[in-house]
């Protein structure tokens, strides 16, 4: 059996701007294995059953850019770079 994990060049590519996201989320980088897949839900730890929405808007708020249960890591690490004009 063969193990094939999800590419994470983004995420490499973008490594700032995931520990960032990961650290509104409550998590730190060193203790996570994101990949170019994951997504904001994956690091919910809450009793709930997700992110509520005044959660996703204090993250959204503290980020700077629009944060929902379903949004990719590395698309909202890109548009954090992009937004930085570090781009």
């Amino acid at each position: 059996m063969t193990i094939e994990y999800a590419p994470k060049d983004r995420v490499d590519r973008y490594h700032a701007e995931v520990e960032r996201i990961l650290n509104a989320l409550g998590h730190r980088i060193e203790e996570a294995a994101v990949s170019d897949e994951s997504i904001v839900s994956d690091w919910y730890m809450g009793d709930e059953e997700d992110f509520s929405e005044d959660d996703l808007r204090r993250i959204s708020a503290d980020l700077g850019v629009t944060v929902r249960a379903d949004s990719c890591i590395a698309d909202l690490a890109e548009a954090l770079h992009d937004k930085s004009g570090e781009g």
